[in-house]
């Protein structure tokens, strides 16, 4: 009897808690989605082909109408509906995409492109910040502005935006989105914020770097190593790129040559410390040094290739006349070590 009232009380708490798992998904669905819903079963199957062309996402395997309604009621409205959520996954980003989609259908578009009304539309149905999903949308779009150069009309604009918009904190999503309503184009955030910090901030100083500018940047990449985001907050009015060119620029001949970190940090230090004497020269000295280094080690190492057969090696004390590496190599190969180089030998 004992066990029999035990399997009762479990069955009823299975019982009470699915039910109460069945009333928080109603909770959690808007009336929006509901209403959404029940107007997709009414409309015609995704054009799967027409959603490739406008989208960076696999096609061939979206999910089905009824699979991405589960979806959202089991897990998407548990977390994704966070407004300060940054990790979307790959059913999140098709449920968005499948909604966009509908909601264009719904008013008898095709060309997917949203506009202001339908992302307040899709913000209530999916009850996610309306920003969030914008600037997930953008990321999504099958485009080359990646790659496209930038054009008068669209600095123009940014320009006029981002001088209204900094006092806000350089808001870089607001100001985005505030970029993307008026622009023909669409561009992602990073490179709304790239384009002012590198090229059209007011701030940036154009003309040529001096000396001291130029030893100055060296103390600090030999100091803090190549950090250009960290250095440009030490180098006021001088941007990333400005920064990182210059560095490379500076070294650029002695680039052409293999040089390890350890030589490189050598190279400034040396800069450094001769801040009197002209940078080329003391780069013109250092590869001169390092080549006759390089020819003399080369010289060193050279040696002749003494023949071992196994017959040569039966007795175990010729074995320490090998590299310890002759075990565990391959069958006919043997290392001979005269000089710290390794020879190979063939029979």
């Amino acid at each position: 009897m004992y066990n029999i009232n035990i399997k009762r009380q479990l069955n009823q708490i299975y019982k009470n808690s699915f039910l109460n798992q069945q009333i928080l998904n109603i909770i959690y669905m808007s009336n929006a989605w509901v209403q959404f819903c029940q107007q997709v079963s009414e409309l015609h199957p995704i054009d799967l082909q027409k959603l490739a062309e406008v989208i960076r996402l696999k096609v061939d395997r979206f999910p089905s109408d009824q699979v991405l309604i589960e979806y959202y009621r089991n897990d998407f409205t548990k977390s994704t509906n966070q407004q300060g959520r940054k990790k979307w996954h790959l059913m999140d980003k098709q449920l968005l995409v499948w909604c966009v989609y509908q909601i264009c259908q719904i008013k008898g578009r095709f060309d997917l492109k949203p506009t202001e009304d339908d992302w307040k539309e899709v913000a209530e149905i999916l009850s996610v910040d309306q920003q969030l999903i914008y600037l997930k949308w953008i990321s999504l779009l099958h485009t080359t502005l990646r790659q496209a150069p930038w054009t008068p009309q669209e600095d123009k604009l940014l320009k006029n935006i981002a001088r209204y918009e900094m006092f806000k904190g350089n808001n870089w999503t607001e100001l985005t989105i505030e970029f993307n309503k008026s622009s023909h184009t669409q561009r992602y955030a990073k490179q709304i914020r790239e384009r002012w910090n590198n090229v059209l901030n007011p701030t940036i100083l154009k003309q040529q770097w001096t000396k001291e500018e130029k030893m100055k940047l060296l103390e600090i990449v030999h100091q803090e190593g190549k950090k250009w985001s960290k250095i440009q907050t030490m180098m006021p009015g001088r941007t990333e790129n400005q920064i990182k060119n210059q560095y490379n620029g500076i070294l650029r001949n002695v680039k052409k040559m293999k040089m390890t970190n350890q030589e490189e940090k050598a190279l400034v230090g040396m800069i450094i410390d001769k801040q009197g004497e002209k940078i080329n020269s003391i780069i013109s000295e250092f590869i001169t040094k390092k080549q006759k280094t390089e020819e003399s080690l080369a010289i060193n190492t050279q040696t002749q290739i003494q023949q071992y057969h196994p017959q040569d090696v039966s007795i175990y004390n010729q074995y320490s006349m090998l590299n310890p590496y002759v075990f565990n190599t391959l069958p006919n190969l043997f290392y001979y070590q005269q000089f710290p180089q390794v020879y190979p030998y063939y029979y």
